[in-house]
């Protein structure tokens, strides 16, 4: 069975891909932020190394 088998409407299945894409966007934003901070976190550690 395929997951296009699972819904039973187009409406269905459209609430379902947009359901996916908001998680998708927001696993994204996760990974840049969590990226950003160990940024700010190493370029001050080297900062600090240096001063």
């Amino acid at each position: 069975m395929t997951n296009a088998e699972l819904v039973e409407t187009e409406e269905e299945l459209h609430f379902y891909q947009d359901v996916h894409a908001i998680l998708d966007e927001a696993k994204s934003k996760t990974y840049e932020a969590a990226n950003n901070i160990m940024t700010y976190a190493y370029r001050n550690v080297g900062k600090r190394i240096i001063e």
